[in-house]
């Protein structure tokens, strides 16, 4: 017998009964914290997921609290290296009051006072970059495939997942607010369950979960939050979507961001860019007749992206799409070539779909987008012949086949590539004598030449052929 008091912790608590993905990531946090001094975040997820199985209103609070410091601390706590600045909030809005008093508020803000609002403006994109610098370290350096950047969706989803679990747990500071039900709770840990499995788990064992979503014959919504959750990484997102089918497009559609958010040009030095994949964009075209509507307004969202690759295969999809449906892109797409570097990846495509919207009878929107694709022809001496013989060769012929009232719209654009092609003080002496040998572009000139002069609403004139300045792209 025992006497005197049992030092053991008492529980009226019956034990856990684990899910395997949470198996899987307390396992993994456990080992990982083995020579960790603080904080060790395996004890918090473990009384977390003890929250989470509580009717008690209290504990529903507290589960959501613990959620948004569970995210807060783990990067810390697995040996990211943070900066540990705070936006002082009060501070620049007491400078700003100071600069710009209410009694003189009914002016427009003097200096001073846009200085202040300008530092508060930067300070707090400042801080929002920092808010996830430790998810993207931590997932950074889980991506075996060494891609060199993480997916900006997994970041938004890490920040808005914790500040889903702050506004959850400040319910408590409104009496006018209910407090999170218990489902609610759930769902939420639910999906911190499946984020910290793709950021701290062997890859293959998040993949195991994404490959039993996978098999669903009908996704649900409440399935594409869970992938959505399970993709970390570059290759995470390949996996799924390059095996991912047409029924889970809808669901997809409907998870904020995770569709229309192609990578951005990464920059890595020595003056260079590297163009990321997009498997999302994949996706779309392969899916892309199965809901030509659906699919034709999210690719519509994703053209503000600075990346070329990214563009390419929008002109990809729209490919992919019936000609209506891609003819409705054609506007966008022609303002996304004048993105440095665009029109090198995307020019051949885009000559293909100008041809394929010409011989749907599209003419006038494959005549504008054969424009955006000279123009950059006309504002640099590189690869000239190519522009010619593969993007403008086919596509012109059938345009000036089947919509001779707006070839003449290309005339001009096309009689300075002439002059160009002969050798003109714009191309090289290198490149002059090449391009004269090319019988291509005086054959399409005598294709438009045949066509009625009637001008094109927004066609190219010839002072307005070359492409509007901007950066240049490096």
């Amino acid at each position: 017998m025992r006497s005197g008091m049992d030092e053991r912790p008492f529980s009226l608590a019956p034990p856990l009964r684990l899910t395997d993905a949470e198996r899987e990531v307390l396992r993994e946090l456990t080992q990982r914290e083995a020579s960790a001094v603080a904080p060790k975040v395996s004890a918090s997820y473990t009384r977390l997921l003890e929250l989470a199985r509580s009717e008690n209103a209290v504990d529903t609070v507290l589960a959501a609290h613990l959620t948004r410091e569970i995210l807060a601390a783990l990067p810390g706590a697995l040996g990211m290296q943070l900066t540990h600045e705070h936006l002082q909030y009060r501070q620049r809005l007491d400078a700003l009051s100071e600069a710009w008093p209410a009694d003189v508020r009914v002016d427009p803000p003097n200096g001073q006072a846009l200085i202040e609002l300008r530092r508060l403006v930067e300070e707090h994109e400042q801080a929002s970059v920092r808010a996830g610098e430790g998810a993207r370290a931590l997932l950074q350096q889980s991506d075996r495939a060494r891609a060199g950047f993480v997916p900006d969706p997994s970041i938004d989803r890490w920040t808005n997942l914790s500040a889903r679990g702050s506004g959850l747990a400040h319910r408590i500071r409104n009496r006018d607010r209910q407090f999170p039900t218990a489902d609610e709770t759930r769902r939420l840990v639910d999906e911190l369950t499946a984020v910290l499995l793709a950021a701290v788990a062997p890859y293959f064992e998040s993949i195991r979960e994404v490959d039993r979503l996978l098999a669903l014959q009908q996704p649900t919504d409440t399935d594409a939050q869970r992938v959505a959750a399970l993709l970390a990484t570059q290759s995470q997102y390949a996996y799924f979507f390059e095996r991912a089918g047409e029924t889970w497009l809808r669901p997809l559609a409907n998870v904020r961001g995770l569709l229309v958010s192609p990578p951005r040009l990464l920059d890595v030095g020595g003056g260079y860019v590297q163009a990321p994949g997009w498997p999302q964009g994949v996706f779309l075209k392969r899916v892309a007749a199965t809901e030509p509507h659906l699919v034709s307004h999210l690719a519509k969202g994703t053209l503000s992206t600075d990346n070329p690759r990214a563009i390419a295969l929008v002109v990809e999809i729209a490919n992919a799409l019936p000609p209506a449906s891609a003819a409705g892109l054609v506007h966008p797409i022609s303002r996304a070539l004048a993105t440095p570097l665009a029109v090198e990846y995307a020019s051949r495509e885009a000559g293909s779909l100008a041809k394929r919207l010409a011989d749907a009878g599209f003419a006038r929107e494959a005549a504008n987008l054969l424009l955006a694709v000279v123009r950059p022809a006309l504002s640099s001496p590189r690869d000239l012949a190519w522009h010619i013989e593969q993007v403008l060769g086919g596509p012109l012929e059938v345009v000036a086949r089947t919509g001779g009232e707006v070839v003449p719209g290309l005339r001009s654009c096309l009689r300075q590539l002439a002059r160009r092609d002969r050798g003109g003080p714009a191309v090289p002496d290198a490149m002059a004598s090449k391009h004269r040998r090319t019988p291509s572009l005086r054959r399409q000139l005598g294709l438009v030449a045949s066509q009625r002069a009637v001008p094109l609403v927004g066609a190219c004139a010839p002072r307005r052929c070359a492409r509007p300045h901007r950066r240049a792209a490096r």
